[in-house]
């Protein structure tokens, strides 16, 4: 599929599991493979103890794919009306970008999961 590039590292991850599979696995032992993939992917390579960095540039390119399954679901559905989409795009195709969408947005609430607690911890306000 077109959304499997190397820009789309997110989509991909935990690739070898389904979305069923993913979504049933305990969050604390995805928020720390998750933290870890993060740390290896996007750490600051002049200063790999920075951790904001690579937080940051997390949620920056989340949000950067689920803006791609965004602008590729609009792009199925202009092909639609074409005459020779019945060719092109299939509902398999409309299903697993929804499929790719509710991935992101899990991945992304594991990650805003982790991240509440821990700022609750830092500041002990909770």
């Amino acid at each position: 599929m077109i959304l499997h590039t190397q820009k789309t590292k997110w989509i991909v991850w935990q690739k070898e599991r389904s979305n069923a599979e993913l979504f049933a696995l305990p969050h604390k032992q995805l928020q720390q493979q998750l933290l870890n993939a993060i740390h290896e992917t996007c750490a600051n390579q002049q200063n790999p103890i920075d951790p904001s960095h690579a937080l940051a540039q997390f949620i920056e390119e989340i949000d950067k794919e689920l803006k791609l399954l965004a602008d590729y679901k609009k792009l199925l559905y202009v092909a639609q009306r074409l005459p020779l989409s019945r060719f092109i795009i299939t509902w398999h195709t409309h299903e697993k970008i929804t499929q790719l969408h509710e991935r992101l947005l899990f991945i992304k609430h594991i990650f805003f999961s982790w991240l509440s607690v821990y700022n609750c911890n830092q500041t002990q306000n909770c």
